[in-house]
C-alpha cells in the first residue's frame, strides 16, 4: 500500500529503507519487537509467553533466539538482571 501510494515498487521501498538505515526491513521490525518485549519485561508482571505474543511472536524458540541475539541474554535473565540493577540503587 505504501509503495503504491509513493509510486514505486515494493522492492524499491525495501531498497530505499535499506539504503537509508543500513538495515533490512526485517531487521528493523525484529529490533522494534525485541525493544517492546524488553520494555514489557521490565515494566510489567506479564509472563514471558504473554510478552512474546504481545510483541508479535508466535514461536517461542525464534523469540528467545532473536532476544538473545539482540540483548545478549535470555529474556528471563534480562528481566532478573535489570531488576537486580534497580534494586542495587535503591
Amino acid at each position: 500500500m505504501i509503495a503504491k501510494q509513493m509510486g514505486i515498487s515494493e522492492r524499491g521501498i525495501y531498497r530505499k529503507i535499506e539504503s537509508l538505515t543500513d538495515k533490512t526491513l526485517l531487521q528493523i521490525i525484529r529490533e522494534s519487537r525485541i525493544e517492546l518485549a524488553s520494555k514489557l519485561l521490565v515494566s510489567s508482571k506479564l509472563t514471558i509467553d504473554e510478552i512474546m505474543y504481545k510483541s508479535g511472536y508466535n514461536n517461542r524458540s525464534s523469540f528467545h533466539r532473536n532476544f538473545k541475539e539482540l540483548k545478549g541474554m535470555a529474556p528471563k535473565d534480562y528481566r532478573n538482571s535489570v531488576k537486580n540493577n534497580i534494586n542495587q540503587y535503591i
